[in-house]
C-alpha cells in the first residue's frame, strides 16, 4: 500500500521532469528516499529485536540494509556511469524492474509476515529479495 508520502514524492518527481525543472534538492532526491525507507526497515526490525519474540531479528535486519543499501548504490553507480538508469539499459532490465527490490516490495513481506504472526519471515524474504536483486544488479554492472 502506497504510502501519502511515496504517492507525492512520486507525483512531484514526473511534475517536475514534464516541466524540465530539477532543483538542488531534486539532484539528491534518491538520497532522501532511501533515508526514508531505511528509516522505516530499521523501525520494523528495532520492534522485532526490542519485542523479544525473535532474536535473529536483529543480525537479519542489520544484513538486509546492508544489502539493500549495496542494490542502491551499485543501482546509481550503473546510471553515473552509463548514462541511463539500469531498469532502462535492456529489455531484459525494463522486465527485471517490475520485480526487482527497489520498490516498497519488502513492505508487502513486512506487513504480510506481520499478519501471519511471522514477522521474521518477512524479514528473511526481503533480505533474500535484495540479495538476489543485488547479485542481478552485479552482474549487469560487471558485465556491461
Amino acid at each position: 500500500m502506497p504510502t501519502p508520502s511515496g504517492v507525492l514524492d512520486g507525483v512531484d518527481g514526473k511534475l517536475a521532469r514534464v516541466r524540465g525543472i530539477l532543483s538542488k534538492l531534486g539532484h539528491i532526491e534518491h538520497s532522501l528516499d532511501m533515508l526514508y525507507e531505511q528509516a522505516l526497515y530499521a523501525s520494523f526490525v528495532l520492534g522485532l529485536a526490542l519485542s523479544g519474540a525473535a532474536p535473529l531479528a536483529l543480525p537479519l535486519g542489520i544484513a538486509f540494509l546492508v544489502v539493500d543499501g549495496f542494490v542502491r548504490h551499485v543501482y546509481n553507480q550503473f546510471a553515473l556511469v552509463a548514462g541511463r538508469p539500469l531498469k532502462e539499459y535492456s529489455r531484459f532490465d525494463r522486465r527485471f524492474a517490475f520485480i526487482d527490490g527497489r520498490r516498497n516490495v519488502y513492505l508487502i513481506y513486512f506487513l504480510a509476515s506481520s499478519a501471519v504472526g511471522a514477522p521474521l519471515l518477512g524479514l528473511g524474504a526481503a533480505l533474500a529479495h535484495a540479495a538476489i536483486t543485488g547479485g542481478v544488479y552485479l552482474a549487469k554492472a560487471v558485465g556491461t
